[in-house]
């Protein structure tokens, strides 16, 4: 009998991936955009916002012609190591409790993945748009990320969250995630190696995305290295393409 309710969610959820309107739908389940971080995002210097076609909350390009036109024949691009200084405080009082002392590991840890994941989607996976250089050049662009936003998924709380769903129901559960849930926010921005002008900005938050079951419910940072491989792919995809990007969906069948 305790299985019945997690089995209509499961066919609900599915039907909300099915629906026609799943785009708006996904739009509503998504996180929404945070406030930009200082001193990083110049939104003057690239006043050609192509964020309707991407699938982060802005991005946009220099109008600058003399910028475009040289960082089109750059073929090599530099992941300058991710700036953590404006990195706000955990919002939600379970992960801070949990996580406060290990806040400078795991900011360490996310900064790692960050640069790692987007070095390797833009300069080695297949279809790859650049080489990876290491160290900025006059024959480079230089690709610059600001972490200001890292909230840890909550295990402790996601196993109280399972408890809840196997036992009252999958409803009472959705409450339960709104306090263990996790997100991240970063924002970037591509410089043309030998003037130092801006090319590209771009800035997207995340959420933990709704489950059935994932091991990445009970991981504390497991989720936003998830989000991270996407944002890394998302970003390649955008930078060689003309045509829309799609945003990721906000429910995953994936158990890791």
């Amino acid at each position: 009998m305790k299985t019945a309710p997690s089995i209509s969610f499961c066919l609900i959820l599915l039907l909300l991936a099915l629906f026609p309107s799943c785009a708006r739908v996904n739009h509503l389940m998504k996180a929404k955009p945070t406030t930009p971080g200082p001193d990083f995002l110049d939104f003057r210097v690239t006043p050609d916002n192509q964020s309707a076609r991407s699938p982060f909350h802005y991005a946009a390009y220099t109008t600058d012609q003399t910028t475009l036109r040289i960082a089109s024949h750059r073929r090599r691009i530099c992941i300058a190591p991710v700036l953590t200084q404006a990195l706000r405080p955990i919002s939600k009082k379970l992960a801070s409790a949990e996580y406060g002392a290990l806040r400078p590991q795991q900011t360490r840890e996310i900064a790692h993945a960050l640069r790692t994941e987007f070095a390797r989607a833009l300069t080695a996976n297949p279809g790859a748009p650049y080489q990876l250089a290491l160290r900025p050049g006059k024959d480079t662009l230089v690709l610059q990320l600001n972490l200001i936003e890292l909230d840890p998924t909550s295990a402790k709380g996601n196993v109280a969250k399972t408890v809840v769903k196997y036992t009252v129901g999958p409803i009472a559960s959705i409450g339960v995630g709104f306090f263990t849930g996790g997100r991240i926010a970063i924002e970037g921005r591509l410089r043309e190696g030998s003037t130092g002008a801006t090319l590209f900005q771009f800035a997207d938050r995340e959420k933990d995305k709704a489950t059935i079951y994932s091991a990445r419910d009970y991981m504390a940072l497991g989720h936003s290295t998830r989000t991270i491989r996407e944002w890394a792919q998302q970003l390649s995809t955008f930078l060689r393409t003309s045509g829309p990007v799609k945003d990721s969906f906000f429910l995953t069948p994936l158990v890791y």
